[in-house]
């Protein structure tokens, strides 16, 4: 199911924040006029990027995340190594 929420440019509040534990791909939130958010372009996080989660994403399988200033969605499975959640930072 579609989120608009998510679309909110800001991170009320930081759910968690962690360590990468690997490269991810990640959808990059571009900003419109109003201050909310649409799907932009796909880039990489490096291993070891330190990131706020802020919350879920578009979907029920993805995060919206913030990292350098910037808001991304990021897949959950990519978030997660064999157990829960990735190192925190």
């Amino acid at each position: 199911m579609w989120n608009d929420q998510a679309f909110k440019t800001d991170c009320d509040t930081i759910v968690r924040r962690l360590k990468l534990p690997k490269q991810i791909s990640a959808i990059q939130m571009a900003t419109l006029d109003g201050g909310h958010g649409k799907l932009g372009l796909i880039t990489q996080l490096p291993s070891g990027a330190v990131v706020d989660i802020c919350g879920g994403g578009f979907n029920e399988r993805t995060a919206k995340i913030r990292y350098e200033q910037r808001y991304f969605f990021v897949f959950l499975q990519d978030l997660q190594e064999a157990g829960p959640f990735a190192a925190s930072a």
